[in-house]
């Protein structure tokens, strides 16, 4: 009970005495300070790799296996890890009687997000949103809070989905393959980038000049030497 409370309270009891970082569990501090110390006691049996904790190892090992154990209670899917069940189960949606008839249970939300309506504002900026989730994680992005944290390096993230994606570098799970090569990658958007370099697609298109590129990045850095060529020109 005690332990649980501290997730109401964020007391953090428990210090790293390397780099004095806070925990409110002694299993969370045990697994960090592996991190400091550079020990992974649990190795997996298929390959080289080795893990923090052996909740890692059990996710690795399903590379290996193939093992599916969170299945979807409304359809066939099932899924290795139990964050990629949640996102799947986001496509079904719930239904709810309403007067004899079954309507979808975040209809209301449904309808906003059709009609382009941004009802939930923004206290810090003039931005508004369809839903009230999307403006708390919104919000984020002014006060810099990170309510996500990773067991096994402690490291925070603003989104629960830049949570899962970082898990699984520790992991060594890449679960989304590439349909032109034997290449795999931890989230859609690395496997996206690199389908470029099969389809020689480049989406990021500069205002100033006919060049595109493949990344934001790149296009972003191709955008300051234009800033660079004005101020030179100028002096």
């Amino acid at each position: 009970m005690k332990s649980h409370n501290r997730i109401h309270t964020g007391e953090k009891p428990y210090t790293c005495n390397i780099c004095c970082r806070r925990f409110s569990q002694p299993t969370n501090l045990q697994r960090h300070i592996m991190v400091h110390i550079g020990e992974r006691p649990h190795k997996c049996r298929h390959c080289p790799s080795r893990f923090v904790a052996a909740s890692d190892l059990r996710r690795h090992d399903r590379i290996h296996t193939g093992e599916r154990p969170y299945k979807c209670k409304q359809c066939p899917k099932a899924f290795k890890t139990s964050a990629t069940l949640r996102r799947h189960s986001s496509v079904h949606i719930k239904w709810k009687s309403s007067r004899g008839r079954l309507q979808p249970a975040n209809l209301q939300q449904q309808i906003l997000t059709r009609t382009g309506e941004k009802s939930h504002k923004c206290q810090h900026c003039p931005k508004g949103f369809g839903s009230s989730d999307n403006l708390q994680k919104h919000v984020r992005t002014h006060t810099g809070e990170k309510p996500y944290t990773c067991n096994v390096c402690c490291r925070e993230f603003s989104q629960i989905n830049n949570l899962q994606r970082h898990i699984l570098t520790h992991t060594g799970e890449k679960p989304h393959k590439c349909q032109h090569c034997p290449k795999g990658f931890a989230s859609k958007q690395d496997l996206q980038r690199h389908l470029y370099t099969h389809t020689g697609e480049r989406p990021y298109e500069c205002k100033q000049c006919p060049k595109a590129f493949t990344t934001p990045g790149n296009l972003k850095k191709h955008v300051a030497s234009h800033s660079t060529s004005r101020k030179t020109s100028h002096m």
